[in-house]
């Protein structure tokens, strides 16, 4: 199969800034390397999309954002039984990255959006269905584009969860259309189902 060649954002020729162009697979497998791949498998790919300019100075490390949410049918764990509905990881997850998504929104500028890339989680004690529940995030770090938080999930009783996550903030259409192209890429393949 082909190398999928990937942009880069920091010049016109598709190349970082150490000149080589990027494409899939990785070097061991015959791709082209730069100092970004080198140096954090995978991650040259998120951090070359970001050779952009920094963020806004009003998004700083020590800024706060809580959401509430209650624990309904949805966010509920169903494999134990209705007498077992508690609070299910994963829309732990989803309710930290929204929480996030928020925090960064405010700050942004047209056209630009962020998107989640890591998360680490301890899912602490149970929350039942129908509890209200509580998810604090706090700017941990700012680093070019990439913004690092630390979160804490709290009940009314204890805290239930707690841990980081990373999210890089993007360009929108240009993630759309990097969207599009690994549709595309899987289409050929026969790798994914065609959309009506």
């Amino acid at each position: 199969m082909d190398d999928i060649d990937i942009p880069c954002d920091e010049t016109k020729d598709r190349s970082c800034r150490s000149g080589a162009a990027h494409s899939l697979p990785l070097p061991s497998a015959g791709g082209s390397a730069c100092a970004d791949q080198v140096a954090q498998p995978f991650g040259w790919l998120t951090r070359c999309f970001t050779h952009r300019r920094p963020m806004k100075t009003s998004l700083s490390p020590g800024l706060t954002f809580t959401r509430h949410h209650t624990v309904d049918e949805a966010r509920c764990i169903t494999f134990m039984g209705p007498d077992a509905m508690v609070y299910a990881t994963p829309s732990m997850v989803s309710d930290v990255e929204y929480a996030c998504y928020d925090a960064i929104l405010p700050h942004l500028d047209p056209g630009e959006s962020s998107v989640g890339t890591q998360v680490s989680i301890d899912h602490l004690r149970p929350a039942p269905l129908g509890a209200r529940v509580r998810v604090d995030v706090r700017v941990e770090r700012v680093d070019n584009r990439r913004v690092t938080f630390e979160f804490s999930v709290h009940d009314a009783v204890e805290e239930i969860g707690r841990g980081r996550h990373t999210r890089f903030v993007v360009d929108s259409a240009k993630t759309v259309d990097r969207i599009a192209a690994k549709r595309g890429a899987l289409l050929k393949a026969g790798a994914i189902e065609a959309l009506d």
